[in-house]
This record gives structure tokens, sequence and C-alpha cells, in this order.
């Protein structure tokens, strides 16, 4: 597609993309970007089009999911907020619950000492890095269900030697 055709398709197709997207993520602005978005992605693949209409509905569904995206990242990011607003409310830290936290935390460190490196290293990357299973498997250069049976071990053993009425979890 040359520069003439995408800024043809630009005119002609702009304005009911951005309508498209306005119901759906109800802003100007952000239906604007999806739009605009749409355009990037055509150019960037330099798609052609035996037909106008076709180029429409490609253009269409591609603001259609970005739209779904937009709508979805926006839902999940309200969740996480109402969920730290809920802990926050439940959640005051007091002298004496500092003290609990601060030695549960040394209770399950010194626990994680014991555990054999082997196990220790893919616990620690998962729970305290955040890595992913694959991660993980690529970081020790093993396979990644080595890695989850390794976590498995690793937590299991740690269960057995962390003593749960000893730790204080504010949760």
């Amino acid at each position: 597609m040359d520069d003439k055709n995408f800024e043809d398709l630009y005119k002609v197709f702009y304005r009911d993309l951005v309508k498209v997207a306005l119901n759906m993520v109800n802003s100007q602005e952000i239906a604007e970007e999806m739009a605009q978005e749409a355009f990037i992605r055509l150019y960037n693949r330099e798609l052609n089009f035996d037909e106008i209409v076709e180029a429409r509905y490609w253009l269409i569904r591609v603001v259609k999911n970005l739209s779904l995206n937009h709508i979805k990242r926006k839902k999940r990011e309200r969740t996480y907020i109402k969920k730290a607003k809920r802990e926050e409310v439940f959640f005051e830290e007091t002298g004496e619950s500092k003290v609990l936290i601060d030695e549960s935390k040394s209770i399950v460190q010194e626990s994680l000492e014991l555990l054999p490196e082997k196990l220790r290293e893919p616990l620690v990357l998962k729970e305290f890095g955040g890595l992913s299973y694959r991660e993980i498997a690529q970081t020790l250069n093993i396979s990644e269900s080595n890695v989850k049976i390794r976590i498995f071990r690793a937590r299991k053993l740690l269960a057995e030697e962390i003593n749960e009425e000893d730790l204080y979890v504010s949760k």
C-alpha cells in the first residue's frame, strides 16, 4: 500500500473508527488513540486489500480489539485499586504487628536458608522475584516441569519446617 492509498483510507475511515471506539471506551481521547493505533498497525504491516471495504472491516476489528483490551485493563486496574484500598482499611500497622511481622520474616528467612539450594533458588525466584515458571527455567537452565517440581518440593519442605502458629500473617 502506498502512502497515497494509506492517506485516503485514513481520511475515509478515521472518523468511523473513532465512533466505534468511543462507543466502547466512552472517552474521546482514548477513542482517537485507538483509531490512530489501528492505522499505525495497518501501515506497519503493509497490508494490501483488494477492496476498500476489506480494509474498513480489518480496521474496525483492530479498533474493537484494542478497545476491548483497554476495557479489560481498566477493569483489572479498578479491581486492584479496590483490593488495595480494602487492605489499607483492614490493616493498620501497630508496634505489635510490626514486631510480629519482623519475627515472621525472620522465621521464613531462616527456614529458606535450610532448604537445599536447588530447591531454594526456584522458590525464591518465583515468590520473591515474581518470575514465571518459564523465566525460572531459562534462568536456571532447567526444564519448566523441573521448575514446578522443585518449587512444589521446596514449599512442602518449607511448610514442614515452619510452625504456622509462630507466623503472623497480616492479610
